[in-house]
């Protein structure tokens, strides 16, 4: 697979400024940061680079900018959870969040137990889990709006990373 990487700043030249050669099972996300790095080290680095939704994902859209100032354009991943597709199902936006006070309050006016940052065992990417209390929640009617599972917690992204996600 060949994936180009054009300067396309309104003040510069439209040309390829870097090619990048993988064989056909590399996904392009695994090169997109190599591509930004190669074009940074060469006084190349766009403000905005054109992606695909692969690789519109908070992690890149917040490594990219922290990195070299680059600006990922492109369709953000498509939500596959069950509760996107479930009518009636809550989804993390209709959950409450205060960060400063490190709290969540779910759409049925609970509150959350417990907050802790956690990094991702296969990822190592970071992650903000909230818990609640599995008496309050079994005993709450509308339970089924929120999981299919026994525990009762609630990941989010860190705040970049939300951010970025919800302007993309």
């Amino acid at each position: 697979m060949v994936q180009l990487a054009g300067a396309c700043d309104a003040d510069a030249p439209r040309l390829v400024a870097h090619a990048d050669t993988t064989p056909a099972n590399v996904h392009e996300v695994m090169r997109t940061a190599p591509i930004q790095d190669a074009l940074a080290a060469n006084g190349l680095a766009p403000s905005e680079h054109l992606v695909d939704a692969g690789c519109v994902s908070a992690g890149h859209l917040v490594a990219a900018g922290r990195r070299h100032g680059i600006d990922p354009i492109g369709p953000a991943r498509p939500d596959q959870s069950w509760q996107k597709q479930e009518k009636g199902a809550y989804r993390v936006s209709d959950f409450a969040v205060d960060r400063e006070r490190r709290h969540v309050r779910c759409p049925e006016g609970h509150e959350s137990t417990s907050w802790g940052e956690y990094r991702d065992k296969a990822t190592d990417r970071p992650y903000i889990r909230a818990e609640f209390s599995p008496a309050a929640c079994w005993a709450c009617s509308a339970d089924w709006h929120c999981t299919r599972v026994a525990s009762r917690r609630l990941a989010l992204h860190p705040r970049p990373e939300h951010d970025a996600i919800a302007t993309a």
